[in-house]
């Protein structure tokens, strides 16, 4: 059946690494597939529970597909994995409380177990979880994801991607797809300037992937907002 970075992309689940058009299938041990080019073949026990069928094809399941891939990339992707499958509603919070036991007994699993304690549901993109780890990481508090501003004039509200509501501070991050259009670049300026206008002391950031490659890109500028030394 397919597996790890096949299944999840089956199933629709971002924050995968590039795709290199490797086949990764799951197969018990003692199976006669063997790997080829092109094709990796996973030897584990897959329990019945554990399997499902989409359009046709076998392959693991969402909470057997994060718990391995949560053994076998690093940690970034692995929670924008798990971040993934919980906001496109692929994996409950009670799937969640199952993920340990596919876990149990594998090679990576005591750490595997520590970075589901990372998984937030409210993460509405991997750039989203990358610099929430990145805020994380350097002891800054943590944020409030999907930071909702009511707009009571217009009967509406806004919301923002990582917010500090007791500091007036939040962070926009803009995917290249997303905000790339002419019409996209309109729109997030008249809602920059409209939440400007609702909380007039905000500082609002904006960051792109470019400064997770760079992360002090973003934490010098946010812990000057922030009032962090």
């Amino acid at each position: 059946m397919a597996a790890g970075t096949t299944a999840a992309r089956l199933l629709g689940i971002e924050g995968l690494p590039k795709d290199d058009g490797t086949l990764h299938l799951a197969a018990p041990p003692g199976h006669e597939i063997r790997r080829r080019p092109g094709i990796r073949v996973h030897r584990s026990a897959t329990p019945p529970s554990a399997r499902m069928t989409l359009r046709g094809i076998p392959l693991t399941n969402p909470a057997r597909t994060c718990a391995d891939l949560l053994l076998q990339l690093p940690r970034v992707e692995a929670v924008s994995v798990l971040d993934s499958a919980l906001h496109k509603g692929l994996l409950s919070e009670p799937d969640l409380l199952t993920i340990p036991a596919h876990l149990s007994g594998r090679p990576h699993a005591p750490r595997a177990r520590a970075w589901l304690r990372l998984a937030d549901a409210r993460a509405e993109s991997p750039l989203e979880t990358q610099v929430r780890l990145i805020c994380l990481d350097d002891g800054l508090p943590p944020p409030v994801l999907q930071w909702r501003i009511p707009d009571l004039e217009h009967n509406r509200s806004y919301r923002i991607d990582l917010g500090w509501p007791t500091h007036l501070v939040g962070i926009e991050t803009d995917g290249k797809a997303p905000h790339s259009t002419p019409q996209a670049l309109y729109q997030d300026r008249f809602r920059q300037n409209r939440l400007v206008t609702l909380l007039p002391n905000l500082t609002l950031l904006r960051f792109t992937w470019a400064d997770t490659h760079h992360p002090p890109s973003i934490l010098l500028p946010l812990r000057r907002a922030l009032g962090c030394p």
